[in-house]
């Protein structure tokens, strides 16, 4: 029986408090050769992720390969619409559900939210362990940046985490809570981005 969360609905994850993996791998990159003591990350571009996703029992297949998982991420919506939110956290609940109950260690992710959608995003989240984002801005642009802050201040509002792990950039401010931050291949990409002319 799946417990639920909010008026969504959402299905309430079980909270991870084992071991953290040093590093992290995409899952859309080679199993690499010492994955038993890798992270597996879903954050990569939407199409990539989709991709990834589409055969749920491959996925887990190969996040069993890895010493943990992080449940992928669909978070970029932040200027879609309400309904597309409302998929895109469903999907992100229901994939890391489904990941614990095969008996992958799956760490919980929380999407950084359009402040409208603040009402639902986190439901389904569980408290007081160990949270996900993905921050893969590499310049400060400051917008961005700021919503970044609200949602990581709301997520610790509303499910007070024990640790926040960042899939990415390290952030530009003091959560008021442990960090961990880890290097994504995204990451590294956009370090060699150029840039587009405006």
């Amino acid at each position: 029986n799946i417990q639920v969360e909010g008026e969504m609905e959402f299905p309430l994850l079980n909270p991870y408090k084992g071991d953290l993996p040093k590093y992290v791998s995409g899952m859309d990159e080679p199993i690499p050769s010492q994955s038993k003591w890798i992270g597996m990350h879903g954050f990569c571009y939407d199409n990539v992720l989709e991709s990834q996703c589409h055969n749920f029992y491959k996925l887990v297949e190969k996040a069993s390969h890895y010493l943990r998982a992080f449940a992928p991420d669909f978070s970029n919506f932040l200027d879609g619409k309400r309904c597309d939110a409302i998929s895109a956290i469903r999907k992100n609940r229901y994939i890391a559900l489904g990941m614990q109950l095969r008996g992958i260690p799956t760490i919980q992710t929380a999407s950084i939210s359009n402040v409208n959608f603040f009402d639902f995003v986190y439901d389904g989240l569980a408290s007081h362990c160990r949270v996900a984002i993905e921050n893969n801005i590499q310049k400060k642009i400051r917008d961005r940046e700021k919503l970044i802050q609200i949602s990581i201040e709301e997520l610790i509002r509303k499910k007070s985490p024990s640790v926040l792990l960042v899939v990415g950039f390290p952030l530009n401010f003091d959560p008021g809570i442990p960090v961990v931050v880890y290097e994504s291949r995204i990451q590294k990409f956009r370090k060699y981005e150029i840039p587009k002319n405006n």
